[in-house]
């Protein structure tokens, strides 16, 4: 009898679990109700004899076990989904909840952040959408929204007129973004690995033969993902295959700004009186870098000469890997993207200086790293405002997941390296995948630093980035600074680290004492 009990402990979990993962013909009340609820309709392009009910225990956001979570899909992709959600299940991925979109629609079911499979409707050209054919999975769409843009309605002159030069080329131009559900906003920021997320899933899902659902055209998807009976292609390296030599002469150069160039960016508005930084505190870094056709070239960009030799490793270290650039420019006076440093301005949407400024910050391929901030909810659940990408071309580099060439997440250790501690694509209230810069408070301490002085505490950034990030620009360094200049970065050496873990009041107080000592000759 013990026996038989503690057998019926250990079976029947496994009985109850093996028989929740099951995948069954569409029950004859589930048809009628697809059917009454316009959810099906006899021009569907897949019967409801050819789809299935598929049942599976999952576990949900914080980690409890759910059973009998519904959803339907094309009954030749059956198996594999029920495989699917099983390893789902051994992993403890967590699934918001199911629909089957019987009751409902898909608006709704998104919103309240249900997960779906088929779903047959007509998109605004009258096309039925991939869900349509019971191929597509939907998963967590708060934590994976949909984000498509909308074109701006063109001007009269230009519906009269549109081979106007200022009309070409207008309509590709994003006005707006449309996040759908609204709550979803949040999850734009693909580098918080929030719950849910369908980053989690990729492997899994790729094993199984679904890939994300991409519309190029109109946007990108993170929440559907299609089953393609074809092999699935590998992600593009994030490095090109390096080419024979082309034999041109290779240039890396730090030297103070020439004559002409004060010149031109005083002509351009990239300086003027009240910048943060003198003209005679730049540099112009001469590079040679690799285009994405993997020819060499030779570009400029201007930074802060304290930072120039460490800014000159990073772009040498990535001429070494082949990595992809964009054209280097000192102004870029074209339309076209390109990675540049210095351009004294403030901040998008505020006042106080940008880092650019203070030629200690670096965009690099803004095209495939794009902005995004500024939005704005509006009452239709649209995102309006000041939003980049500008151009259509460069949304499907929102998708961070499928990585190219030319896009940053693989020079982030890179550029901290060499100081470039704080990556755009690792903030909260905005996205800005191209920008690398230094800590602000330390930008403003380097800004009335000698040249000198200034290399030490990129040194110290780079040794100790968490204290680097803790410095303020507390007036009391500057005033320590100043009193005590050719002894301050002896002593600011050694007791940096200690801003770490420690108070800066107190290393204020202990950098004070040990350099008001006499000093002992």
């Amino acid at each position: 009898m013990k026996i038989f009990t503690l057998l019926s402990f250990v079976i029947l979990p496994l009985l109850v679990n093996a028989a929740a993962f099951t995948s069954t013909p569409l029950p004859a009340d589930l048809q009628n109700q697809l059917i009454a609820s316009e959810m099906w309709s006899q021009d569907c392009p897949v019967s409801l004899q050819d789809l299935r009910l598929i049942n599976v225990n999952y576990y949900d956001l914080s980690g409890q076990f759910q059973k009998n979570g519904q959803l339907i899909v094309a009954k030749q992709i059956a198996p594999i989904t029920l495989t699917l959600f099983k390893k789902f299940y051994a992993h403890k991925m967590p699934i918001t909840g199911f629909t089957t979109l019987a009751n409902t629609d898909w608006q709704t079911a998104e919103k309240n952040n249900q997960s779906y499979g088929f779903d047959c409707h007509k998109n605004s050209h009258g096309q039925f959408v991939a869900e349509s054919f019971g191929t597509v999975l939907t998963l967590n769409p708060v934590q994976n929204p949909e984000f498509s843009f909308i074109d701006p309605k063109p001007t009269f002159i230009c519906r009269l007129l549109p081979n106007l030069s200022h009309c070409v080329g207008a309509a590709k131009q994003v006005d707006g973004m449309l996040i759908f559900p609204p709550a979803g906003v949040f999850a734009m920021n693909r580098s918080l690995n929030l719950s849910g997320q369908s980053e989690s899933f990729l492997a899994l899902l790729q094993a199984a033969h679904f890939a994300r659902l991409r519309d190029v055209d109109h946007g990108l998807n993170w929440d559907k993902f299609i089953y393609s009976i074809n092999k699935l292609e590998p992600n593009v390296g994030l490095l090109a295959s390096p080419p024979a030599k082309l034999g041109k002469p290779t240039y890396f150069s730090s030297t103070p700004l020439t004559p002409t160039i004060e010149k031109e960016l005083i002509k351009n508005d990239y300086w003027q009186e009240g910048c943060p930084v003198p003209l005679n505190r730049l540099n112009v870094l001469t590079i040679s870098y690799y285009d994405f056709q993997q020819h060499e070239q030779t570009g400029q960009i201007v930074v802060f000469d304290a930072a120039a030799p460490f800014v000159l490793a990073a772009f040498q270290k990535l001429y070494a890997e082949h990595y992809p650039l964009e054209h280097l420019y000192v102004i870029n006076n074209t339309t076209a993207s390109g990675t540049g440093a210095f351009y004294c301005r403030a901040i998008r949407n505020g006042t106080n200086f940008s880092l650019h400024a203070y030629g200690l910050a670096v965009d690099i391929n803004p095209a495939h790293n794009p902005y995004i901030g500024g939005f704005k909810l509006m009452p239709d659940g649209s995102m309006q405002g000041q939003l980049l990408p500008n151009y259509a071309a460069e949304i499907p580099y929102l998708d961070r997941a499928n990585q190219r060439p030319g896009m940053n997440e693989s020079i982030v250790k890179l550029m901290a390296s060499v100081g470039f501690i704080e990556w755009g694509g690792q903030w909260q209230t905005t996205l800005d995948y191209m920008h690398f810069q230094v800590p602000e408070n330390i930008a403003k301490n380097l800004s009335y630093m000698d040249k000198t002085s200034g290399e030490q505490l990129m040194v110290l950034v780079i040794r100790y980035p968490a204290a680097a990030e803790k410095m303020s620009d507390d007036v009391r360094w500057k005033l320590l600074y100043q009193l005590y200049p050719t002894r301050y970065m002896t002593a600011l050496t050694q007791y940096f680290p200690l801003l770490t873990t420690e108070d800066e009041k107190q290393i204020f107080e202990l950098m004070l004492q040990k350099l008001s000592q006499p000093v002992v000759q």
